[in-house]
C-alpha cells in the first residue's frame, strides 16, 4: 500500500464522498460520454493542471495523453492509425482517506471490487509516436471494441530548435563563470515557428565544442531521458553547445571566464 500526502488532493472539487481534479483538458466529439483529453506535461509544458491538446505534437517524437473519464470500474482500449504508435496502459486503485487527511491506495485488477469505505480511481494514458504529418485520430473502445469517444490531434514535423533556460528564458548565448552550472532544456518548432509538445525522444544528443571549457550532460528522469542538459563550465575558453534531435541542430555559443 501507499500514502498520498495532502499535496495529491490539492486539485480536487468535493463531489459526494470523493473529489475529482481540475484539469486543462479537451473534450472528444462525444462530450457527453463523460471522456475528456490532455497533455501529461513534461520540463517544457508545465502540466500541473493539465495542457490541452491544442498544441500539435512533433513527428517522431513521443508524446503522452492522459484520458481522463468517469468510468473508473470499466476497462478500455484505444486505436490509432498504422502511422502512429501507441502504447496504452490503464492502472486501477481502490483508495481509503485516513483521519490524518492522507489517503491510502492500494493497487486492484481491473475486474476486482473495491472494500467498503473506499474510493476506486482508474488512470489512463497512451505514448504515441506518430511517423509522419497530418491530423490522426485517437479513439477510445470500451472492452466490446465500440467507439466511446475519439479525438483528433495534429502532428508537425520539426525544422528548428532553441535552447532555453530553465525559467522559460531563449538564450542565444550563455556566459557562465569557472565551476557554475546551468540546467537547460530544449523546444522544437514545426516551419511556421509553433512549439511542438513532446515527452520524450529515442534519440537525441548534447555535445561541447571543447570539454576542457564546458560539459554538458543529459539529465534523467524517472521514465527516461529528458530533453534537458547539465551544463558545467570547467575553464576559462570560448565554446559551442550543439543540440541534436530529428534531423534539427541547433547551436549557442559559451563563454566561461
Amino acid at each position: 500500500m501507499r500514502r498520498l500526502g495532502l499535496g495529491s488532493l490539492a486539485l480536487c472539487v468535493t463531489l459526494g464522498t470523493g473529489c475529482q481534479l481540475i484539469l486543462d483538458t479537451s473534450p472528444g466529439e462525444e462530450p457527453n460520454n463523460g471522456i475528456a483529453f490532455s497533455y501529461a506535461g513534461d520540463a517544457l509544458f508545465d502540466c500541473l493542471f493539465g495542457c490541452d491538446l491544442s498544441t500539435p505534437v512533433a513527428v517522431g517524437a513521443t508524446s503522452t495523453v492522459l484520458i481522463e473519464d468517469d468510468q473508473p470500474e470499466a476497462s478500455f482500449s484505444v486505436r490509432v492509425p498504422a502511422s502512429v504508435h501507441a502504447d496504452y496502459t490503464e492502472t486501477f486503485s481502490c483508495e481509503r482517506s485516513l483521519p490524518d487527511g492522507s489517503v491510502e491506495s492500494r493497487d486492484v485488477g481491473a475486474e476486482e471490487p473495491c472494500q467498503r469505505g473506499e474510493d476506486r480511481t482508474s488512470f489512463r494514458e497512451v505514448a504515441l509516436m506518430p511517423s509522419k504529418e497530418g491530423l490522426f485520430t485517437l479513439e477510445v473502445l470500451d472492452d466490446s471494441g465500440e467507439v466511446l469517444d475519439s479525438i483528433d490531434i495534429e502532428a508537425r514535423l520539426p525544422t528548428s530548435a532553441a535552447v532555453q533556460s530553465q525559467d522559460g528564458t531563449i538564450l542565444d548565448a550563455v556566459l557562465l563563470h569557472r565551476g557554475a552550472t546551468l540546467s537547460v532544456s530544449t523546444e522544437l518548432f514545426d516551419d511556421g515557428g509553433t512549439m511542438l509538445y513532446l515527452d520524450g525522444l529515442d534519440t537525441f544528443g548534447w555535445s561541447s565544442g571543447d570539454e576542457s571549457v564546458l560539459t554538458a550532460d543529459e539529465v534523467f528522469f524517472n521514465l527516461g531521458p529528458s530533453t534537458s542538459a547539465d551544463l558545467t563550465a570547467q575553464g576559462a575558453g570560448t565554446t559551442t553547445l550543439t543540440f541534436n534531435a530529428l534531423g534539427v541542430s541547433t547551436q549557442i555559443p559559451v563563454t566561461v571566464q
